[in-house]
């Protein structure tokens, strides 16, 4: 009977320390789902950031580059222009010499 009551105080004390060894895991997965879950988020975060700030550079060098067009396309209308006031005033001229001429 004593072997018995000493054999049940064991399993029972196996039992018990199984117990604890079970709850201490558990915490332990709890606790790395949770860092596994700040680490996502935290990556997550990262890739928003970096995709806005790549957003940014791309809006950024397409106003650069609309505003090299638009240099560009300025440029070529003062030298249009500057070529139809010159040639105005060489019709200006020609026709001034031909009424002299004339005379």
């Amino acid at each position: 009977a004593a072997l018995e009551a000493a054999a049940m105080i064991g399993k029972a004390e196996q039992a018990a320390a199984l117990e604890r060894a079970m709850n201490v895991a558990a915490k332990e997965r709890e606790a790395a789902l949770e860092a596994l879950r700040v680490e996502q988020k935290a990556l997550l975060q990262a890739v928003v950031k970096a995709m806005g700030e790549e957003r940014e550079a791309a809006l950024k060098s397409a106003a650069i580059s609309a505003k090299a067009e638009q240099e560009v396309a300025l440029e070529a209308a003062m030298k249009m222009l500057t070529n139809c006031v010159m040639a105005d005033m060489l019709m200006v001229q020609q026709a001034g010499n031909a009424a002299r001429a004339a005379r």
